[in-house]
């Protein structure tokens, strides 16, 4: 039910409404006049505020001079798979980070390269096992476009990144270069041996199936010339299963050869690199050369200084506990002694006014 309204009294006035907390609030312009207000105040304290800027400017440039400055260098890989006889090659790992990070940069493999390049000098002298942990948290490798997770035709290929980075430009150039040459290495040097494991288990499979198609052919032999002297049904159906069992190993034999041949066949690519092929896209290049120490160092101390002398000038205005003019005063809420407010004709006869109305005349 609608409650009715009732019509005020003739010369009643409404009601005022209750005031909104948020109109009493200060706003941004407030803000902006506090910040002045403590910029001037610090300004009569030039001393302790560029003091205290300063100070900031020196330990800002003191921890950026203990900075070691890093150099990085990369080299771009895409590597490729060939489609030539993909039955008997070996298949590349799907998860090729981490294969390059545990297989092609394994612990042995970065230690020489450590101490043929003497690299990490301190750790290896300590514990050869922390010069290669220091390496490897030097080293970044990067995967995109890694098309072996895909299950399809073959031809995939992917990228491979490594970068190395050093506090010499020219050792990072050189270091990265030599990683690159190692997977190479590695990974042509693994599918060989792999392709040749498989061809010497192929050699022994046919071997092992010649073995038994010659004893059993020599058993038949040998059970025919017993039927031929006493012929027996059990004879005769024993020979009659040897003659089927030495089909399927013919049968089974000249797959072994077959497989032999394609194994042989996979080793000669593999030795002639056209299995796996890494192709260098990016060979890489020397860091390009930073500022020299000095001129940084004094970069880095101008623009901290310029950027934390408003925020000391902020912290001084704001902690100083001194009244350094009438904004101070009336901000406490009194009266400054012998001031007089303003009032109506508190200009008149001024040079001001004088002036004023000497120019309109």
């Amino acid at each position: 039910m609608i409650p009715e309204r009732r019509a005020l009294p003739r010369g009643a006035e409404m009601p005022a409404l209750p005031r909104d907390w948020l109109v009493d609030e200060p706003g941004l312009a407030w803000i902006g006049q506090e910040l002045a207000r403590l910029l001037r105040r610090a300004a009569s304290r030039p001393v302790l505020t560029i003091g205290l800027a300063l100070l900031c400017a020196m330990g800002v440039t003191y921890k950026r001079s203990r900075k070691v400055r890093f150099f990085a260098s990369r080299v771009v890989f895409r590597v490729t798979e060939s489609d030539l006889d993909v039955s008997t090659a070996p298949r590349p790992a799907k998860y090729l980070r981490s294969y390059v990070g545990q297989v092609a940069f394994s612990s042995p493999r970065l230690l020489g390269l450590i101490r043929e390049r003497g690299l990490y000098p301190r750790d290896i002298a300590r514990d050869p096992m922390l010069a290669v942990e220091s390496m490897r948290d030097d080293v970044a490798i990067d995967v995109w476009r890694n098309y072996f997770l895909e299950v399809g035709d073959p031809g995939r290929s992917a990228h491979i990144g490594l970068t190395y980075q050093s506090d010499d430009p020219d050792r990072s150039y050189e270091v990265v270069g030599a990683l690159g040459r190692l997977l190479i290495e590695t990974q042509q040097t693994g599918r060989l041996e792999s392709a040749r494991a498989s061809a010497d288990f192929a050699a022994m499979a046919r071997e092992q199936a010649s073995t038994d198609l010659y004893q059993r052919r020599s058993e038949l032999v040998s059970r025919v010339l017993e039927a031929r002297k006493r012929a027996t049904p059990a004879l005769a159906m024993e020979i009659a299963g040897l003659r089927h069992s030495l089909e399927a190993l013919e049968v089974q034999l000249q797959k072994r050869d077959s497989d032999k041949e394609a194994l042989d066949m996979r080793v000669v690519m593999e030795r002639k690199q056209m299995g796996m092929m890494f192709e260098m896209v990016d060979p890489g290049r020397p860091a390009p050369p930073l500022p020299s120490r000095p001129r940084e160092l004094l970069a880095v101390a101008l623009i901290t200084l310029l950027a934390v002398l408003p925020l000391c000038g902020i912290a001084v205005g704001a902690f100083d506990s001194r009244i350094r003019g009438i904004e101070d005063v009336r901000r406490l809420g009194l009266s400054a002694i012998g001031h007089v407010p303003d009032f109506p004709g508190i200009h008149r006869g001024t040079l001001e006014e004088r002036w004023r109305t000497h120019r309109v005349e």
